[in-house]
């Protein structure tokens, strides 16, 4: 979608959060929008609002903490996305992505070993691109090409973008490099919309982004 129609969205979702601030899902999908733009900073602060609106009776709602965790991975948090990872996994001991994404913060702060132990959880309740690809970066920091190749076979068997460690070792490649917006303080340009416009985007918005 048109970066105009993410931004207005996203300042519906704001308003929604104006109008009453313990609506979880407006802090989800705002946060989407500006992580869906590599605004990973602001993204993580967004999420990071919503976590304290989590509904407790769901075990498996968590997705402000996940979201927060990885963009606070993305921006060098590296103990912001433990803590909330750490989070997750108090709800729910078998969220694959919380442990994948504790051995993303790890390998940045490099502590293998551990990093090595999470991201195996991660890859034996759920083999992904992303677990797998960072188990075998493991190996490669390693030296261990020949067990680096094993993991990044399967990572590109699940997804085509994966790229070989000797051209990358992380996943900037992939999230791509954060950047920020101003859509709090630059409002989109004008432009004419009735409410069947808006009506089909949120529709649209709701179906991409949550919830």
């Amino acid at each position: 979608k048109k970066e105009e129609d993410i931004s207005g969205a996203y300042l519906r979702f704001k308003a929604a959060i104006s109008a009453s601030p313990n609506y979880y899902l407006a802090y989800y999908n705002a946060g989407n929008c500006l992580f869906g733009q590599k605004a990973f900073s602001q993204a993580m602060t967004t999420f990071s609002q919503g976590i304290p609106y989590t509904p407790d009776k769901v075990k498996y709602e968590y997705a402000c903490m996940e979201q927060a965790a990885l963009s606070a991975v993305r921006i060098g948090e590296y103990g912001k996305a433990i803590e909330w990872a750490e989070m997750i996994l108090q709800k729910d001991e078998s969220a694959n992505f919380a442990l994948r994404i504790i051995g993303e913060a790890l390998i940045f702060q490099k502590r293998l070993d551990e990093a090595r132990s999470y991201l195996e959880k991660s890859t034996n309740i759920k083999s992904a691109f992303t677990n797998n690809w960072l188990l075998g970066l493991i190996y490669y920091l390693e030296g261990d090409e020949t067990k680096a190749d094993v993991f990044y076979q399967t990572a590109k068997q699940k997804n085509d973008l994966a790229k070989p460690y000797a051209q990358h070792t992380d996943l900037t490649y992939f999230y791509g490099e954060p950047v920020t917006v101003d859509w709090d303080i630059k409002r989109p340009a004008a432009k004419v919309k009735d409410q069947a416009y808006w009506d089909e985007f949120f529709d649209g918005a709701l179906k991409q982004y949550g919830p």
